[in-house]
């Protein structure tokens, strides 16, 4: 009886854990785009998503571990905001792009940062506000879509 509600527990804690790190997300990615639309400027977001496990020479500490979120900052302009909800998905909060195709660019500097430095297989989804959404969520869901585009070719 003790374990199965410590495993009960355990399970609602990572549930608590992760809905709250998805409202972190949320919250910051709103920030950013009322931001935007007071300095009227783009932003976007951009989703990483390792499907694979490093090898022990890109994480030294854990084998098996993905890409981790220093790996991740080093590829990003200093400006933009990196939140790592789980081992395998990163969301990247693009602040202050000069155009609607800026956030691709980024995206292709990313893909080939993942080849030349033997990530994991990986795949990106991005949108840009004002012309993928105008919430937080609908840039999420945006950059998912775009990332299920990727799977799909």
């Amino acid at each position: 009886i003790v374990c199965v509600m410590l495993y009960m527990l355990v399970v609602r804690q990572k549930a608590t854990f992760s809905s709250a790190k998805k409202n972190i997300i949320k919250n910051m990615l709103s920030a950013e785009i009322a931001r935007a639309k007071r300095h009227e400027h783009k932003t976007g977001v951009l989703i990483l998503d390792i499907k694979g496990t490093a090898s022990r020479g890109i994480h030294y500490f854990l084998p098996g571990k993905t890409v981790d979120v220093e790996h991740v900052e080093k590829s990003v302009r200093k400006s933009d905001k990196i939140i790592q909800e789980n081992f395998r998905r990163y969301y990247v909060i693009l602040s202050h792009l000069a155009a609607d195709n800026s956030v691709n660019i980024i995206k292709e500097r990313m893909s080939k940062v993942s080849v030349e430095k033997n990530w994991p297989d990986s795949i990106i989804g991005v949108a840009t506000y004002p012309s993928d959404g105008e919430t937080a969520d609908d840039l999420i869901r945006c950059a998912l879509e775009d990332m299920d585009r990727d799977i799909k070719v």
